[in-house]
């Protein structure tokens, strides 16, 4: 099973591939660290209205990874959206899951 680390190196490529611009906020280098509360990647496509970005904060598929205290409050209202699989990143994106099976193969 992947980590969230690897997931989420492997859901960038294939958004970039895909045309979407990708910020990955999370870090993983030793010595940075992340803002507490910012999610993991903001995504967004040139098609979508100016301004417009979707949050990403990748947790295990196991259950295990925890949410920050700022995003207990967040993933709940939808600011952000917690992902654990391509699947689920595909959906949030409303892009059809089979039309993207191939990427991941």
């Amino acid at each position: 099973m992947e980590n969230e680390h690897q997931l989420q190196r492997r859901c960038v490529q294939s958004l970039r591939q895909m045309g979407f611009i990708v910020i990955v906020t999370s870090s993983n280098v030793r010595g940075r660290r992340q803002v507490r509360g910012l999610p993991d990647i903001l995504v967004r496509h040139r098609d979508w209205k100016k301004g417009m970005w979707l949050a990403l904060e990748f947790k295990k598929a196991d259950g295990k990874g925890r949410y920050s205290v700022e995003q207990e409050e967040e993933v709940p209202r939808g600011d952000v959206i917690g992902v654990s699989s391509w699947r689920e990143i595909t959906e949030a994106l409303g892009i059809p899951f089979e039309a993207q099976t191939e990427m991941w193969e």
